[in-house]
């Protein structure tokens, strides 16, 4: 979680991609939903735009380069 950057929706995402390339084993686990009416969250064009830039940054944020420095730091 240290090596996150994001401060968005998408920070889970970037969670799951650190960790992938962190060598980490990930585990897709049931969960029961239920859909709370009156949410608040609206999606716009604007924030469709803002989670898109998001995800496109997450590769570019965490280059194998940053990922072999913290590794070392880690050993």
């Amino acid at each position: 979680f240290a090596m996150a950057v994001l401060h968005s929706i998408m920070f889970d995402v970037e969670i799951l991609y650190l960790a992938q390339k962190l060598g980490y084993r990930i585990a897709e686990v049931p969960v029961a939903w239920t859909n709370a009416a009156g949410s608040r969250m609206r999606v716009t064009p604007k924030h469709a735009i803002t989670v898109l830039g998001d995800l496109l940054r997450i590769r570019r944020l965490h280059s194998d380069r940053t990922l072999s420095a913290e590794r070392q730091r880690e050993a």
